[in-house]
């Protein structure tokens, strides 16, 4: 059986207790706002990858799933 290469980035965003009870405590519209903040403030670690990756602009990736969140309103 041949060694199959995913190349892939992976990472979780954890709320701490404060903000995991505000996220339940909210509406569901002030949750989604929060959530997506979350996500958005989690692209700083792609600053962090040890090296570029190839065919991959992180800048256009991050613009991109902002403006994602603008055409729906989330933010």
């Amino acid at each position: 059986m041949p060694l199959e290469t995913v190349k892939q980035y992976s990472y979780d965003i954890k709320f701490d207790n404060e903000l995991y009870d505000d996220f339940v405590s909210s509406s569901d519209e002030e949750s989604k706002k929060l959530l997506v903040r979350k996500i958005l403030e989690s692209f700083e670690h792609l600053d962090k990858l040890p090296k570029k990756v190839k065919d991959f602009d992180k800048e256009k990736f991050k613009s991109d799933v902002e403006q994602f969140f603008k055409e729906h309103d989330i933010i």
